[in-house]
């Protein structure tokens, strides 16, 4: 697994606040982790985290089971649940201590690892 960090100025992008307490600009890190599944995490300033797997967007994950989440999903934990009516399909990410984290897929195609992994 390979990964590339980068420390990127928030810009505006949709953050709740343009500059810190000390009227500094607010800072994200931004890591992507190579292989498959494709996973990128981007933590913003404000202690949440969106984490990105295959394409599916998890917003809103605390920073503190950005490393649990991370961990499920790269030993094999995390699964999709597919239902036929209504069509739905979702990302399961089960976390220590009886806590899922659950997302809906909108795409139409489901990716290989993503398609490996339905229940």
């Amino acid at each position: 697994m390979t990964s590339a960090p980068t420390d990127l100025p928030a810009h505006g992008r949709g953050h709740r606040r343009t500059t810190d307490p000390d009227g500094s600009l607010p800072h994200e890190a931004f890591a992507e982790f190579g292989g498959v599944p494709r996973v990128t995490v981007r933590l913003s300033p404000d202690d949440d985290a969106l984490i990105t797997v295959e394409g599916v967007e998890c917003p809103d994950i605390p920073r503190d089971d950005v490393p649990a989440f991370l961990r499920s999903v790269h030993d094999g934990l995390a699964f999709v649940t597919a239902r036929r009516f209504p069509h739905a399909r979702h990302l399961v990410v089960p976390l220590p201590g009886d806590r899922t984290y659950k997302e809906y897929i909108p795409m139409p195609g489901l990716s290989p690892w993503l398609g490996s992994r339905v229940r």
